[in-house]
């Protein structure tokens, strides 16, 4: 009998164990289904797509370009890896190439959760904090857009659970991972990585006692070994673009960084920017739950001895929770912001969470306890309602899915026409069916056990999202439609005898200013066909008027006005005034005015 129990529950054991790595792998490979079902999005999509096609076309390795223009943005990992992916796959960089990185970050962010949870709390522990991380708006949508964010938070995450790592058992190997880790970071976004991995250690040397005497210890030695390691890594394609493009250097580290720091020009936000918004959007829909977490960490993370806080390790997430803040105040020190900025801090606040949901039932204070079960069930109720009215609206015709989207439509500041409800129910049933798991196993069960189904819930649909809305909002995102129509006009021009000439103006309307060739012309780069691929990028009036008197055949011109459509009538006068004063009466053929 005794052995058939045992066998029993080694069964259920084996089945637990399955099930966790099913739950993890889909949560960390699901930002790769449906990568190439869209076409590149503006903004930035087609910046990096352009850059890395023009280094596989030109074998250029060192300086990335746009229509020849020098684009030192960013460093060049991403780029390679978009082009390492299209010579594999035999492409000439398609949409599937170019959000490969960042589907790869949004992989190892989640299983960097994982292992910080699992040495933080255990199996079940890294699961539930693997899950939110995975589930969060933020790392849902930055997993799935070509940008540098998701594959630098990932690779970001990795030299953290290398620090981590390296406090409690300093080794060479552990360092050299770190150094790995943190140099392919700076070849992703910059120096950025090596000031937040410098705030993490800084904050478990002054909040976590055994940490301090580590980093005055041997684990100092090996931490600086990997930081050194890192640094010989980025040094040489920093010291190439020196030699190829002193110019090309300046911006790559001074305008990118420091210059960004103390006062950018685009993306200057308040110091209280985060705090005031973006933090919630980026972390939701857990946000609501981060006060009762902090000051739930506040009081528990030194206890020790008392079930089940003896199964933690709180000096970790004592750490996680300094990293979390440090990174948050050296982010807000900055000038420029973004709510992207924050995902190389999700890892850290998703393990805070999950102790939090883990311990609060016990040994949380009153408010904590009914704060997290309102919250809790107020987003499963949300959800189980939305996917009524979603389900109701495809059974009573069109004015009901039309009126649905209208709503949807002023969350996301899209057109209503581009929100088919019928694209997006899959994902809002998946959703419904998790709220209503969470509201139906009660208000005493745990609340990890909850948080997990709703990060399941999540996570299914925001697979399902990604899969049938997005390629059913394509042609409100993509430039494909006009860049097909310009070339059409060139066809026709060239038909007719002319020679004509394909050129993209940009102009900000809220400041006016000129900006950088390549800001916003890569999509018309991108999708250009045949000897177009190299347009006239135009910047400011002098440019336009000089591209249109020099003698050339007639200029097929798309304009960007930057939230034209935006703009009150008044503003929207004055720049048509100015752009025909501009252009007068040479000949000029406008295909579309761009938002």
């Amino acid at each position: 009998m005794s052995a058939r129990l045992g066998g029993t529950k080694l069964c259920a054991l084996r089945t637990k164990r399955l099930l966790a790595a099913l739950l993890v792998a889909f949560a960390a490979l699901s930002p790769f289904f449906g990568l190439g079902a869209r076409d590149l999005w503006n903004p930035d999509e087609a910046d990096h797509a352009t850059a890395a096609r023009e280094l596989l076309v030109e074998q250029r390795w060192i300086v990335p370009t746009i229509a020849g223009e020098t684009y030192a943005e960013k460093p060049p990992l991403q780029a390679w890896i978009i082009v390492l992916s299209a010579k594999v796959r035999g492409t000439d960089v398609d949409s599937f190439d170019a959000r490969l990185p960042s589907a790869i970050g949004g992989a190892l962010l989640v299983l960097a959760t994982l292992a910080i949870g699992r040495r933080a709390g255990g199996p079940a522990f890294g699961l539930v904090a693997a899950l939110v991380t995975a589930s969060t708006a933020e790392v849902f949508l930055r997993a799935r857009w070509c940008q540098v964010d998701g594959l630098f938070a990932g690779l970001f995450a990795w030299s953290a659970v290398a620090a981590f790592e390296l406090a409690h058992r300093p080794r060479a190997t552990v360092a050299l991972a770190l150094g790995a880790a943190l140099g392919a970071a700076i070849l992703t976004k910059g120096p950025l990585a090596g000031a937040l991995l410098v705030t993490t250690v800084l904050a478990g040397f002054a909040l976590v006692p055994s940490c301090r005497r580590a980093w005055l210890g041997r684990a100092g030695g090996w931490l600086l070994a990997g930081l050194c390691l890192a640094v010989a890594l980025a040094l040489p394609w920093y010291v190439a673009l020196a030699a190829e493009d002193p110019g090309g250097l300046w911006r790559a580290l001074i305008h990118e960084n420091l210059k960004r720091f103390a006062g950018s020009q685009d993306h200057a936000r308040p110091v209280h920017y985060y705090l005031s918004g973006a933090l919630w959007g980026s972390l939701a829909p857990y946000a609501a739950l981060l006060p009762p977490a902090l000051a739930y960490a506040w009081r528990t993370t030194g206890t020790e001895g008392a079930k089940p806080l003896h199964t933690r390790d709180a000096e970790l997430v004592r750490w996680c929770w300094g990293a979390f803040l440090a990174g948050l105040l050296l982010l807000s020190a900055a000038s420029a912001k973004q709510g992207k900025y924050l995902l190389p801090l999700i890892p850290f606040f998703a393990v805070g969470l999950t102790d939090f949901a883990r311990g609060v039932g016990e040994f949380g204070k009153a408010w904590e306890r009914h704060w997290t079960t309102a919250v809790l069930s107020a987003v499963a109720l949300a959800a189980v309602i939305v996917a009524l009215l979603a389900t109701a609206a495809s059974f009573f015709g069109p004015r009901a899915d039309e009126a649905l989207a209208s709503l949807a439509s002023g969350f996301v500041e899209m057109p209503a026409r581009a929100l088919p409800v019928g694209a997006v129910l899959p994902a809002l049933l998946a959703l419904g069916v998790a709220g209503f798991a969470v509201l139906a196993v009660g208000i005493h069960t745990r609340a990890s056990f909850r948080l997990g189904w709703l990060a399941v819930g999540l996570c299914v649909a925001q697979a399902f999202v990604a899969a049938k809305l997005f390629p059913a909002v394509n042609g409100t995102k993509s430039a494909r439609p006009v860049v097909e129509r310009a070339m059409a006009r060139l066809s026709e021009l060239e038909q007719a005898g002319a020679a004509p000439r394909y050129a993209v103006w940009h102009v900000d309307l809220r400041s006016d200013k000129d900006v950088e060739s390549w800001t916003d012309s890569a999509p018309f780069v991108y999708f250009a066909t045949g000897r177009w691929r190299a347009p006239l990028v135009l910047h400011g009036s002098q440019a336009l008027r000089k591209a249109l008197s020099d003698g050339g055949g007639p200029l097929v011109l798309v304009l960007r006005a930057t939230h034209f459509d935006r703009m009150p009538p008044e503003l929207r006068s004055r720049f048509a005034r100015r752009f025909q004063a501009s252009v007068g009466s040479r000949t000029l053929v406008v295909v579309e005015s761009g938002t």
